[in-house]
């Protein structure tokens, strides 16, 4: 215990080794010396390694040889335990805690403290101070580490707290615009008001002038018509001052018959003349007067419909919001409150057992009352501080202007509907293939040439937009992942990775050499070769990076999720899985399984002869989904989304589903009478009867859930990406999008006349015209959805031909 406190030793792996270790490497470390510690006869001299049921390490660059050393060394625990604390200020403590405080590591750290617990009371009679001295160090380590977990559940705890306050605090935004709108309405329906009343002072005034007017020509024209008379003029019976004008010049040619006459009728036309202006002038000054309220008024109805409206948008967005918060919140507060029965368990063996004396455990059953008692912990108040408060939502208001918009006292003009575009003729087919091909990840796009190779990237840059670097002229096959890309050059047996490169954007330790295909996870990649049964793997370790130690001989099918793997051999009913959860496919019976669907997190398999399912689920953390009782028998087709499986029988138009209900695993609701085919998005499912053109949705709104009021008549093609759907008419050339707005649901600005193919992101759309090589992008911009500055011209120009 004198050497140097970073120096390497029998009982310590180097610094480097020390410094990257993650917090449950060291927590489950600590447990292990911590059981040396109470085993009688362990020593320095003589190590002793992990008890058989402690977990793998995940130690993170120690040598294998430096780390088998640490966990077996007694004697070195209260040097390691300072060490420890030396470093816990700058270790991210979420590492070992698990996301937001939901189920981690800390029931491992139990198991392993409950069992260290327990052998001491077994052994309380042979074990030694100079063991205890050390264990109690050891032990206080463990206590240190379970309050900083502590204080990062408590303010994981205030955050989601504060996220699910402030939407619905948001939800009175809605009431602020529609009370700030409704200002503007009232100030147009006072406006149209007093305009009302200015007509009606005009017209009041407009009258008696016509009337005056009237008066004064049919003077005129009496005068006329008797005093000038006597000669060929010809007077009209209208009383216009115009007739009165063409009779009078016509009259002034026999003026030397009757000139005084002249002079009269030229001065009554005047009179006429002038009054008949003067009306003429007020009857267009009431016009214009009679257009203004009018317009007014429209804008004002205009202005209601919209607020009302928007209104209606603006809270039926922010409620869906605030369920997807709510519900993330309580999956985290639950989360929380099963691992604080776990630290609460862990403190009482800590203190009550392992800083006990041995003396005082060995008398009377004292020790196993002890245990007894720490097991026996429930932590209920502990765990009621984690309760998400359910705030009181803003009320629901009512239109204020529903009056106003079924007022119907002028006729305002409604919206022309856009007209639906002339249905173009489908070209013949010809021998020519379009030389393009489009592959996509979760954030970018990338458009290549065939016949040289030239590509071109847009998107999220970290997930691989920049492609300039990328050869790809003797490419055969190219792999998206989630945050990567990998092209594979089979016959050189090399590839080109690029994109997040701890995502598997980086495989330049990877031989390609026979590789027979490349599978994916979110933050890793799989490179197979079926013919020697090896596979290579790279990336995220927790995201299946990491087989080194999984044979994979005999393999006949792999499988992968956004979070695992799985590699099958049918011929044994044997399988091995790896990745972000612990499946426990190496003791499962595959026997006979013919087909799996992976979602998410989880497995399901499918044996299609007996109909059996089996569904594999992660240990903690996500919902454990039981499908013993299931039988596929006579169903066609099994779909999945992100978080459910849809089975379809099409001859008796009957399906199973099973999953998180809130994201399609509930479908009691559908009938799938005639349905076609099933398409789906990371949390909903969309059911296409092809014959009648009928369409149902379930799942979450916001991925795309909620469809109804969507004309489908006519549809020929269905997309969809994580959040959002696409059918697409080709023969009219119209597209319908919904789910989430941003991510691609609103395509109201996208022309889909001539469009011939639909390609996805993650969160965004593209479509394409094969034809007129035109491109367009809609939905997040950063994850593909504006592509208004790509070159296109460069790529595409008279590829079609």
């Amino acid at each position: 215990l004198k050497r140097p406190a970073f120096s390497a030793s029998p009982y310590f792996p180097s610094p480097v080794c020390s410094a990257m270790m993650s917090w449950s490497g060291a927590a489950v470390l600590i447990v292990a010396l911590l059981d040396a510690a109470v085993i009688p006869g362990a020593t320095s001299q003589a190590p002793v390694g992990p008890p058989a049921t402690a977990p793998e390490l995940d130690p993170g660059g120690c040598s294998s040889d430096a780390c088998s050393r640490a966990r077996g060394a007694g004697s070195g625990l209260v040097l390691l335990a300072k060490r420890h604390r030396m470093h816990r200020a700058a270790t991210d403590v979420a590492a070992w805690s698990g996301i937001g405080g939901r189920r981690g590591s800390v029931k491992t750290l139990l198991t392993q403290v409950e069992a260290a617990a327990a052998r001491k009371v077994a052994t309380a009679n042979t074990t030694s101070s100079e063991d205890s001295a050390a264990q109690l160090e050891a032990s206080g380590s463990i206590l240190a580490i379970l309050e900083t977990f502590v204080e990062t559940m408590r303010e994981d705890h205030v955050r989601d707290q504060g996220m699910v306050d402030q939407a619905a605090e948001a939800l009175s935004i809605c009431e602020e615009d529609l009370a700030t709108s409704g200002k503007q309405v009232k100030e147009d329906e006072a406006l149209a008001s007093q305009l009302e009343q200015q007509l009606t002072v005009c017209t009041a005034s407009e009258a008696p002038l016509q009337k005056a007017a009237l008066d004064l020509c049919k003077e005129a024209h009496h005068y006329q018509n008797t005093s000038l008379a006597g000669h060929k003029c010809e007077l009209a019976e209208s009383f216009a001052h115009t007739h009165l004008l063409e009779h009078l010049l016509c009259s002034e040619q026999f003026a030397k018959h009757f000139l005084d006459e002249l002079v009269e009728a030229r001065r009554l036309y005047e009179l006429c003349k002038n009054k008949t202006d003067v009306a003429e002038s007020k009857a267009q000054e009431c016009e214009a007067a009679r257009k203004a309220p009018h317009d007014v008024f429209c804008d004002a109805k205009k202005q209601a419909a919209s607020a009302c409206s928007g209104y209606t948008t603006c809270r039926s967005r922010g409620l869906r919001q605030y369920e997807l918060i709510e519900v993330d919140a309580h999956e985290g507060a639950a989360g929380r409150k099963d691992q604080v029965v776990a630290v609460d368990r862990i403190k009482c063996f800590v203190h009550t057992v392992l800083q006990e004396d041995s003396a005082v455990l060995s008398s009377n059953g004292t020790g196993d009352a002890r245990l007894a008692s720490c097991s026996a912990l429930s932590a209920e108040e502990e765990a009621a501080a984690y309760d998400i408060a359910q705030p009181t939502l803003p009320a629901e208001s009512a239109c204020p202007h529903e009056a106003l918009i079924q007022d119907e006292r002028a006729q305002c003009p409604t919206p022309a509907p856009t007209p639906s575009p002339t249905p173009s003729p489908t070209p013949a087919p010809t021998a020519s293939v379009y030389p393009v091909s489009v592959y996509s990840n979760a954030g970018v796009f990338m458009m290549v040439r065939k016949d040289t190779g030239k590509r071109l990237c847009w998107g999220s840059s970290r997930d691989g937009s920049d492609c300039s670097g990328v050869d790809l002229a003797d490419v055969a096959k190219i792999y998206p992942g989630y945050h990567a890309f990998v092209a594979v050059n089979e016959n050189a047996g090399k590839a080109q990775c690029w994109g997040l490169s701890t995502h598997g954007g980086d495989c330049g330790s990877i031989d390609f050499a026979g590789v027979t295909n490349v599978y994916k996870s979110q933050g890793a990649f799989a490179a197979f070769n079926k013919d020697i049964g090896e596979m290579q793997c790279w990336g995220l370790p927790g995201s299946g990076g990491n087989c080194g130690d999984i044979d994979f001989t005999g393999v006949t099918d792999v499988y992968d999720s956004a979070h695992n793997f799985m590699a099958l051999n049918k011929d044994t009913g044997k399988a091995s899985c790896w990745g972000h959860d612990q499946l426990g496919c190496s003791s499962v019976d595959f026997t006979g399984i013919t087909d799996v669907y992976p979602t998410s997190h989880h497995f399901m398999a499918v044996n299609r002869n007996t109909g059996k399912v089996l569904c594999l689920s992660p240990s903690a953390t996500y919902p454990v989904y039981d499908c013993s009782a299931m039988n596929f028998s006579g169903f066609d087709d099994v779909y999945a989304s992100g978080m459910a499986w849809v089975a379809l029988d099409k001859d008796a138009g009957e399906a199973q589903c099973v999953g998180h209900p809130q994201y399609g695993g509930d479908c009691s609701g559908v009938n799938f009478a005639g349905v076609s085919n099933i398409y789906s998005t990371f949390g909903a499912f969309a059911a296409w009867n092809r014959d009648t053109d009928e369409v149902q949705c379930w799942g979450h709104p916001q991925l795309g859930g909620d469809c109804s009021g969507i004309d489908f008549s006519g549809v020929t093609d269905f997309y969809g990406n994580f959040h959002a759907f696409v059918a697409l008419n080709k023969v009219a050339g119209w597209g319908r999008c919904w789910g989430n707005p941003q991510k691609g649901g609103d395509c109201s600005g996208v022309n889909f006349a001539g469009v011939t193919a639909v390609y996805s992101t993650g969160n965004a759309f593209m479509a394409l015209n094969t034809d007129t090589d035109e491109v367009q992008c809609w939905g997040d911009p950063d994850f593909g959805g504006d592509c208004g500055k790509v070159d296109f011209a460069s790529l595409l120009t008279n590829s079609g031909q």
